[in-house]
């Protein structure tokens, strides 16, 4: 399958070996990991990217990681995925990370936006899904604005700071995507 898309300023494709420096920098930075868990240490990290090298498919137990880049710089912003968590009911649960300067430009919109018709149209999903963190307004936002939808309150379903976390559960119903071909 290929997994190579685009959106219109952004370019989507499979994180390769040579995207290590960028997983690294973005799994271990306090900013970018302060709604999602514990800055990972380098070595950690590291060996996660390797994990996220090995092939994907729907039945994988891994996220399909994509690397995400500006089209018109061709620089790398981040990385944005997803992961099955239901393969009989074709559920996955997405995510995305982006390096701090790119934060606030609208990439995470049609990140999602983009990821969500591909997993919908290529992938064959019928729901997907993600659990910000409450006090992620910019995440949430994000969400809202690609048409997911409030669905349920996970209480203390997130452990971070030494504190559990209550999560809101957000999803999209491939028959409610109102972006889709």
């Amino acid at each position: 399958m290929n997994f190579n898309f685009s959106s219109l300023h952004l370019n989507f494709r499979p994180i390769t070996l040579s995207d290590k420096q960028l997983y690294v920098g973005l799994y271990t930075n306090p900013k970018v990991m302060q709604f999602i868990a514990k800055p990972l240490s380098d070595d950690y990290a590291e060996k996660l990217f390797e994990a996220q090298l090995k092939p994907w498919n729907i039945s994988s137990k891994h996220f399909l990681n994509l690397v995400i880049s500006e089209k018109e710089s061709g620089q790398a912003i981040g990385v944005c995925g997803l992961i099955t968590r239901n393969h009989l009911s074709k559920q996955a649960e997405v995510g995305m990370v982006f390096l701090p300067v790119f934060h606030g430009k609208g990439y995470g919109t049609e990140a999602l936006t983009r990821l969500s018709q591909f997993a919908f149209e290529e992938l064959g999903y019928n729901k997907l899904w993600g659990p910000p963190f409450l006090e992620n307004k910019a995440s949430i936002r994000i969400m809202e604005k690609s048409g997911y939808i409030r669905e349920a309150t996970l209480r203390q379903n997130q452990f971070l700071n030494g504190k559990y976390h209550d999560t809101p559960l957000y999803t999209l119903l491939k028959e409610e995507c109102t972006y889709l071909d």
